[in-house]
């Protein structure tokens, strides 16, 4: 009978075993040869997000882009940035040169960079008398935010960034009351050169200018305006303070007439309201005013005369008047 053709023979389980491991070993040498070869040395810089924190990108800068180990980098800590915030990489950085009164006191900032596809915002660092922002590629215009100062316009021509001169500026909050209902919609906060209505709660915010200078807040009932108390400041550019400012709880009453004064011209009155107290006192318009409840008038601020004839209802007011050269005394009540 012939015999049957043999069956193949099994392979040895260890020596596939073996071939693995050498493998492996091959394979881990050659990682740990990797590990160990020198890191390729490129500079980079790390723009960071000043509005959250967040780290946004790393860009190498000095060459064609960036390594494989600043590549692996930014993908590494700044992907999710990315992709939820569509944040483009710098391409270099650019030099906006500052007036040296600013540089000086200046120290980081922001800067708003407009875009075709959208504005973002950079960390503005001042060095060696200029701010250092990222270029993104399409930028033209933008805005450069430095504490201490007013906001200033950047130009981007060619990679060539020229900032207009920024203004020297300090920062003015605080608090106005008491408010009655509906007030607050009729009350702003003015004076240091600066203007700016209050919150619900009272509450405002105002850029104002260095240097002496008087704020107060300001209601409007009806065609009058009342004020608070004056505040006296004197800030340094960059300081910041905090004020409370409150207003008459009354309902501001007045005589029925304003007073007027030109240049060369003594204060008269003007402006004398027919239907109201003082024309029924007997005071006209013209009539030449020396004081008011005894306080001289000619050298008043426009605000202070007011606060003078101004008060609560049923209050009044004492006008020293001239008429025809001859004085006279006429007592108006406020309504």
């Amino acid at each position: 009978m012939p015999r049957s053709a043999p069956s193949p023979r099994p392979i040895q389980r260890s020596r596939l075993v073996g071939g693995l491991a050498v493998v492996l070993l091959a394979l881990v040498l050659w990682g740990l040869a990797q590990d160990q070869a020198p890191a390729e040395a490129v500079p980079y810089t790390a723009v960071v997000d000043p509005i959250d924190g967040h780290q946004a990108c790393v860009v190498a800068e000095g060459s064609d882009g960036p390594s494989p180990a600043v590549r692996a980098v930014i993908d590494a800590i700044d992907a999710d940035d990315r992709s939820s915030a569509g944040r483009p990489r710098p391409l270099h950085t650019l030099r906006c040169p500052l007036p040296p009164e600013v540089a000086e006191r200046a120290g980081t900032g922001t800067a708003r960079l407009d875009r075709v596809d959208g504005s973002l915002f950079e960390v503005a660092t001042i060095v060696d008398g200029a701010a250092v922002v990222p270029d993104h590629g399409g930028v033209r215009t933008g805005t450069l935010y430095l504490d201490g100062f007013s906001p200033a316009d950047l130009h981007i021509d060619g990679g060539v960034c020229r900032v207009s001169p920024p203004i020297a500026r300090a920062e003015l909050s605080g608090t106005v009351g008491p408010l009655r209902p509906g007030d607050a919609a009729r009350v702003a906060v003015q004076g240091c050169g600066g203007h700016t209505p209050v919150e619900e709660d009272g509450a405002f915010f105002l850029y104002i200018e260095p240097g002496p200078c008087t704020v107060f807040a300001v209601r409007t009932d009806g065609d009058h305006p009342v004020r608070s108390d004056p505040v006296s400041l004197d800030l340094a550019p960059g300081e910041d303070v905090v004020v409370t400012l409150r207003l008459p709880t009354w309902t501001v009453a007045t005589p029925g007439a304003f007073l007027g004064r030109g240049p060369d011209v003594p204060t008269m009155l003007d402006r004398v309201d027919p239907a109201g107290p003082a024309y029924a006192a007997g005071l006209r318009d013209g009539d030449r005013v020396t004081a008011v409840d005894g306080q001289a008038v000619d050298d008043l601020s426009p605000w202070e005369a007011l606060d003078l004839l101004q008060g609560p209802p049923g209050s009044t007011a004492t006008f020293q008047i001239e008429r025809d050269g001859i004085p006279q005394t006429i007592t108006v009540p406020r309504r």
